[in-house]
């Protein structure tokens, strides 16, 4: 009985502990688009794959129109990652947010995760409306594939760019007014008797026809903005690397599986990388449920 209470006293330490960025945003956030350099990986990670995402749209609009876009997050391990979430900034104009959708300090963002569709895909539509000023704007978009377990890993987020071209409206050219000189009447007088003459009608020049200036389709430019960084390379020293335990639960690499254990586990939850035992459930995954199954290992008989 009293090595149960242990357990369950640890346990609450270790979760009171927790870091507040491992609380998962599954009602939307905004300031995470890539706009500030920040976007969901901050928060969310251990996803199995990272998601493709992108922009579709027009690429110009006259000032002061409002276009319809979507910006759709493509999972790429679609069995574990089933759903996601998204945020939208813009560098001008004004967003308008679809269904599902919600505005949070003038940027979009979702209300709910969405589940993917049949081809592993949640698309998000909403419409911006352009400036008045003519120039090149852009959308900031941050797409989350997630798992839906209620936490923040297994997740895995990516983001794009989206450059629009704002021009100014095209001014109306009038149509230019013929004038008609009026011909004078000649009263003719008549000799012996006066032949008919012809009148020839002219014919009426038609209007000068103004060509349309043809539309021209802008190629969408789309900007993948990277989510992790780099991977540090390893330089060898003259000292020997640790040998990697081969026991469940030795979460701190000192070949022993212990109270100590616990303080290195709640670490690599933080974020601290590890190349030991902390998967003690060998689900493959480094999260939660590995605190209670360490704490099985470092008190079983």
């Amino acid at each position: 009985m009293r090595r149960i209470s242990v357990i369950v006293v640890l346990a609450v330490v270790l979760l009171a502990r927790w870091p507040p960025s491992a609380l998962a945003y599954s009602t939307g956030i905004s300031g995470f688009s890539g706009k500030l350099s920040v976007i969901c990986s901050a928060c969310h990670g251990g996803g199995r794959s990272v998601p493709t995402v992108f922009f579709s749209g027009p690429t110009g609009l006259d000032a002061g129109a409002t276009g319809s876009f979507t910006f759709t997050v493509h999972s790429n391990a679609a069995r574990f990652q089933t759903a996601a979430g998204f945020d939208v900034a813009a560098s001008g104009g004004t967003l308008t947010n679809g269904p599902g959708q919600q505005l949070l300090d003038g940027e979009l963002t979702h209300t709910a995760p969405q589940k993917n569709n049949a081809s592993g895909e949640a698309v998000f539509g909403f419409q911006w409306t352009a400036p008045l000023t003519p120039d090149t704007y852009t959308l900031w978009g941050a797409g989350n594939s997630v798992n839906q377990d209620g936490t923040n890993s297994g997740d895995r987020p990516n983001a794009a760019t989206f450059l629009i071209a704002v021009r100014a409206p095209a001014s109306a050219t009038p149509s230019a007014t013929s004038s008609t000189t009026p011909t004078p009447t000649v009263t003719a007088t008549p000799v012996v008797a006066a032949s008919p003459t012809a009148s020839i009608a002219a014919s009426p020049t038609p209007p000068a026809t103004l060509n349309p200036t043809p539309s021209v389709t802008q190629t969408p430019v789309f900007t993948a903005v990277p989510t992790d960084p780099p991977t540090a390379t390893r330089t060898p020293t003259a000292s020997p690397m640790p040998t990697r335990s081969a026991a469940r639960g030795d979460a701190n690499c000192d070949r022993k599986v212990n109270a100590a254990d616990l303080t290195g586990l709640a670490l690599i939850l933080g974020g601290a990388p590890s190349d030991c035992g902390a998967d003690a459930n060998a689900d493959g995954i480094v999260d939660a449920a590995d605190i209670a199954a360490t704490l099985v290992l470092v008190f079983e008989p």
